[in-house]
């Protein structure tokens, strides 16, 4: 019995404490009606009955008429005792009764939720989107990447921009992302090389269960030199488009995952003779299945498809049919990534056929939270950007270093090594190096300052191929 009873009693004490009416919590506004009394000197009380007007007064007892919109009851009896104490040293009991809520302030009171409603919108947006900006001075001792005759430059890079991110749900499930702005290089010698390259990129991630969907799109203006295009002397730069979309699906069934992936590319020059010539569209599609042989580690397969036409000249188009079998995952306590080897054969619409062997490597070593070790391999058939020339064999080798020193976290290092060897099906083999440094100083928690170093050198068999480039650059980058 004393439970129950105690049970009631906790029941009851709310209900009996706490008014269940909100009104006394409410701002006053004009139009309502209220019922004031003040009790001083042990006499009977002085009421009056009195609406709030238009100017947001109401009339009370002693002092007349009061300011009142915009506070609670509260506050009204608040604001009564400082001034009876003030004007006639008066310690009065007073009691206000909200008799009706006028219709003018209901329809204020929704029109203000509505109100409140949009701002919570608008800033939900507004604190999703992060406006950033770019400014430096780089200066490239070989703009053109030219063996002799090399033009050396300073370059300023301009770049605004904007971002918009936004997690749908608190299990992160649904994932939106918008990147969009523009790059404006203005060189300090060659003003004909002058350009405005602007972009935009979308990506979303949308999980449902143990189905993953993640869609994405973009498109992009870029310069590229003649010497990557054919073998030249000539120096100068080209300008081009570069758009794509692609899906990628993902169904995760614990021990066993699939992946069904697509992704189409469209690159084109501006200027002839590279916009008949190196003009090109790529559709690449692939289907992975993987099984789980550690709790982390996954042994895959993968059959994937690529088909790269040339619109002007169709006798370049080509299909790529690779098959693959690796590992992905955690491959050991620190390492993650995925290895993978596979068999290529590669069919072109002039009826030529090669045959080669691919391999790649994406692995990252992390020994502490503060370094982290990244290597990169490709080896393939590969696709030549050089017109009238295709390759045989491309291989490219990356090793990457990302130090954050623990006597200042403000400040990290990245550095990178790279080698590819390239050989093409008329005899001719280049080899290229890569060397990059780069230190990046958070100022702020918004505003940083970036400094880095870069070399590259291209061996080849053909002179005009050769060049040596070295690129300083210093930039500040700040996002909101």
């Amino acid at each position: 019995m004393r439970s129950v009873f105690s049970l009631i009693i906790l029941v009851l004490i709310p209900v009996c404490c706490y008014p269940q009416d909100n009104a006394q919590l409410q701002s006053l506004n004009s139009g309502d009606i209220l019922e004031i009394s003040v009790e001083a000197f042990n006499r009977p009380p002085l009421q009056e009955t009195t609406e709030v007007s238009m100017e947001g007064e109401a009339y009370c007892p002693i002092i007349g008429k009061l300011k009142v919109s915009g506070l609670n009851v509260e506050k009204v009896k608040e604001a009564i005792s400082s001034e009876l104490k003030k004007k006639y040293f008066i310690e009065a009991k007073i009691n206000i009764e909200i008799k009706s809520v006028g219709k003018l302030s209901l329809k204020k009171q929704q029109s203000q939720e509505r109100a409140q409603e949009r701002i919570a919108r608008i800033k939900a947006v507004l604190d999703n989107i992060h406006p950033y900006a770019e400014v430096g001075e780089s200066f490239n001792d070989n703009i053109y990447l030219t063996n002799e005759n090399t033009t050396s430059d300073f370059i300023t890079v301009i770049k605004p921009g904007i971002k918009y991110h936004k997690v749908t749900s608190s299990e992160k499930r649904t994932d939106i992302y918008l990147d969009a702005g523009a790059k404006a290089m203005v060189y300090s010698d060659v003003s004909a090389n002058n350009t405005i390259n602007p972009y935009a990129k979308f990506l979303l991630n949308y999980g449902l269960g143990k189905l993953g969907l993640k869609a994405n799109a973009n498109i992009a203006k870029n310069q590229e030199t003649y010497t990557d295009l054919e073998a030249t002397a000539l120096g100068g730069l080209v300008d081009y488009w570069n758009s794509g979309y692609g899906a990628n699906l993902n169904i995760d069934l614990n021990r066993f995952v699939w992946d069904l992936r697509y992704r189409h590319d469209y690159r084109v020059y501006e200027n002839e003779p590279f916009k008949s010539a190196s003009t090109y569209t790529d559709d690449v599609s692939s289907l992975t299945g993987a099984v789980r042989i550690f709790t982390k580690t996954y042994f895959l397969l993968e059959y994937s498809n690529r088909w790269r036409r040339y619109p002007k000249h169709g006798a370049e188009d080509r299909v790529h049919d690779t098959y693959w079998a690796g590992i992905r995952g955690k491959i050991s306590p620190k390492i993650n990534g995925t290895i993978k080897f596979g068999y290529e054969k590669t069919k072109y619409d002039s009826g030529e056929r090669k045959t080669g062997s691919d391999i790649f490597i994406k692995l990252s070593y992390q020994p502490s939270n503060r370094v982290t070790y990244n290597l990169d391999v490709e080896k393939g058939i590969g696709d030549s950007s050089m017109i009238d020339e295709d390759l045989n064999d491309a291989q490219v080798y990356r090793l990457g270093w990302n130090y954050v020193p623990a006597f200042n976290k403000r400040l990290m290092f990245r550095s990178s090594i790279d080698y590819g060897y390239y050989d093409y099906d008329d005899g001719r083999v280049d080899k290229k190096y890569g060397l990059s440094f780069l230190s990046e100083y958070k100022l702020k928690k918004w505003l940083k300052l970036v400094g880095g170093y870069s070399f590259r050198k291209r061996a080849s068999t053909i002179k005009l191929e050769r060049y040596n480039n070295s690129i300083v650059s210093l930039k500040l980058v700040s996002e909101f």
